[in-house]
C-alpha cells in the first residue's frame, strides 16, 4: 500500500500530497515489523540478535542515510527549483525495494519444504540442546 500510496504523489497538489506521504509513512511504518520478524524467524536462534542488529544498520545504512543525497543530486540535475522530478524519484525508488522482497518471498515458497528433522535447518538443535 506505501508504494501505491506514492505514486501519484509528483502529480498532486500540496494537500493531497500530504496526505499521501502520510499514508506512505503510515504504511511503511506497518509493513517493517512484520518484515523483519520474517527476517529473524529464518535465522537461526542464536544468531538473532546479530541479524537484528546488522538488519537495523542495513536499514540506516542503505535505506535512510542516502535519501538526502539521492534527492540533492536529482534534484540539481533538473533545471527548476521548484521540480517534483526528485521527489517522484526518490518515491518510485522503493519499488526496487518490493520487487526485491517479491523475488525473495517466491524464492523461499519454490523450494521444498523439509521432508524429515535431519533437513531442517533447526535439526541440530533439535537433537542436541544446549
Amino acid at each position: 500500500m506505501a508504494v501505491v500510496s506514492a505514486l501519484p504523489i509528483p502529480f498532486v497538489e500540496f494537500k493531497v500530497f500530504g496526505i499521501l506521504i502520510w499514508f506512505v509513512l503510515f504504511f511503511g511504518g506497518c509493513i517493517l515489523p512484520p518484515v523483519t520478524g520474517i527476517m529473524l524467524n529464518s535465522v537461526q536462534e542464536n544468531k538473532r540478535t546479530s541479524a537484528n542488529s546488522i538488519a537495523n544498520l542495513c536499514y540506516n545504512l542503505f535505506g535512510y542515510l542516502p535519501a538526502p543525497s539521492f534527492y540533492g543530486m536529482v534534484s540539481s540535475m533538473t533545471s527548476s527549483q521548484s521540480s517534483r522530478i526528485p521527489m517522484g524519484c526518490l518515491l518510485y525508488s522503493t519499488i526496487f525495494s518490493m520487487s526485491f522482497m517479491l523475488y525473495g518471498i517466491f524464492t523461499k515458497l519454490s523450494k521444498p519444504p523439509p521432508s524429515s528433522p535431519q533437513q531442517s535447518i533447526y535439526s541440530d538443535q533439535l537433537l542436541h540442546p544446549k
